[in-house]
């Protein structure tokens, strides 16, 4: 009984790793992951370096679809056979689901926009992605990112590290430092203009200052009741806004430092606040966000759909709003059970899920209809094709075949496809759709299939 677990160990054990090996990167994370029955495995999350692709330059489109890439289901890593003798001792699931992107691992602050991304790191190392694209900047010292500022459009980026007692200003244009502002206080949050003209910061004791991104004075703008929760300059740098706890929206001009306006949004107070555009969403502790319109400074509905970014646990998520062929791991055999009822001329078959399924003799899904005891078994080949009265029917196809070893596929409406690898007794060749996977109308082996593309639209966003 000892030989038979520690055989079964070191099969699973040389499972996983060619698993690692052949199709590392293509699960989405645990959170993201549904439910699987017992005896299912996913293998997890791709390896990551302390630090995101920090030779990678391009823009946020660009570095997505290099990790999408990376991470998931491809053509390039579907057909690598697994170890001889192991066909049998697994079969994989492939289903549609958003993508989540593994990022960046270690990430302490992130700032992320349509277009462009930003990454702070807790070794001090800042990546950006977007129309000024630079693949690093660091902080001096070891100390790492606390806080981050940046819009896509500006050339200049604002960062604090964990002492959050000064900003460094870094010109993205160059990527390199141009300024650092000292401050007395602990820096609670900070703004760059979209533009680069302006840093705006709050600090521990509620005092807000302006002055010109690139280096010059720090003004002092006004000692704030409460403290800040969001702050942000209009698209075209004329407006600071300041958002607080209580709900209250102050807005100065940064030029002259002057109050311009001054209005509470209702159903405070709130934790957090995200500006888009012309408009503001609050969170409050409890219920519903709050979504408001600053120039018609009135309550409008709130936008359902959540931000693509994430950070958990230090790791930098990214979900698509596209789908994408998500893989899971079943360890146990694939088998079919084949039954045929001449009464009702159906075919139950038990299926790769574990799902019971009925078709009729014309190969459509048929209903379940009453049970009757004439089931015979029929003998079903392992590729899963089989024959009831001289008529042939298949379940799957090939796919792919390297010598002797055989790659099929079953699709399955609402469960997506199904693989498994079998050995063949006659070697060859074969691969006729690389790029594709079939989809069976019916049962009749005889009937062409569709095939469907593997890698979808790299429109992620």
């Amino acid at each position: 009984m000892s030989q038979q677990r520690s055989s079964s160990r070191a099969t699973v054990l040389v499972l996983v790793l060619w698993l690692l090996a052949a199709l590392a990167g293509c699960t989405a994370p645990p959170s993201s992951r549904p439910t699987e029955a017992p005896g299912t495995q996913t293998p997890p999350p791709p390896a990551q370096p302390s630090e995101a692709a920090p030779s990678f330059k391009g823009t946020l489109k660009d570095f997505l679809a290099h990790t999408l890439k990376a991470q998931y289901i491809s053509s390039l890593n579907l057909y690598i056979p697994p170890p001889a003798g192991m066909e049998n001792d697994f079969y994989i699931q492939l289903n549609q689901e958003p993508a989540v992107l593994h990022l960046g691992k270690g990430v302490k602050a992130y700032a992320a926009g349509e277009n462009g991304l930003a990454m702070g790191f807790a070794s001090g190392l800042i990546q950006t992605f977007g129309p000024l694209s630079c693949p690093g900047v660091q902080l001096p010292g070891k100390s790492g990112v606390s806080l981050l500022s940046w819009h896509p459009d500006s050339p200049m980026l604002a960062a604090s590290n964990e002492d959050r007692k000064e900003v460094l200003v870094f010109d993205l244009r160059h990527c390199a430092q141009v300024a650092e502002r000292a401050f007395n206080s602990t820096i609670i949050r900070m703004a760059v203009s979209p533009k680069g003209s302006w840093l705006a910061v709050f600090d521990q004791v509620h005092t807000l200052w302006v002055g010109p991104a690139a280096g010059g004075p720090m003004t002092k703008v006004s000692s704030l009741r409460y403290e800040t929760i969001g702050l942000a300059f209009t698209p075209q740098e004329g407006l600071l806004l300041a958002v607080d706890q209580a709900g209250w929206i102050t807005v100065w001009a940064p030029m002259t430092k002057n109050l311009v306006d001054k209005i509470q949004v209702p159903f405070g107070p709130f934790e957090r606040a995200e500006f888009d555009d012309r408009f503001i969403t609050l969170y409050p502790a409890e219920g519903q966000p709050v979504r408001w319109d600053v120039p018609a400074k009135k309550v409008v509905a709130a936008e359902k759909t959540a931000s693509p970014f994430q950070l958990q646990n230090e790791v930098l998520l990214y979900k698509t709003y596209s789908n994408r062929l998500v893989k899971k791991i079943h360890m146990r055999p694939p088998t079919f059970e084949v039954a045929h009822s001449a009464t009702r001329k159906t075919i139950r078959i038990r299926d790769l899920d574990g799902q019971t399924r009925f078709y009729g003799l014309d190969g459509n899904l048929a209903d379940r209809g009453e049970d009757v005891p004439d089931y015979e078994s029929v003998p079903t080949d392992p590729d899963g094709r089989f024959q009831i009265k001289g008529r042939q029917y298949a379940l799957g196809d090939r796919i792919f075949q390297k010598e002797h070893t055989q790659l099929n596929c079953r699709f399955i409406p609402g469960q997506g496809y199904f693989l498994w690898w079998t050995a063949s007794a006659r070697p060859m060749e074969f691969n006729p759709r690389p790029d594709a996977l079939p989809v069976r109308r019916t049962l009749l082996a005889e009937e062409a299939v569709t095939w469907t593309p593997i890698e979808s639209s790299n429109q992620l966003l």
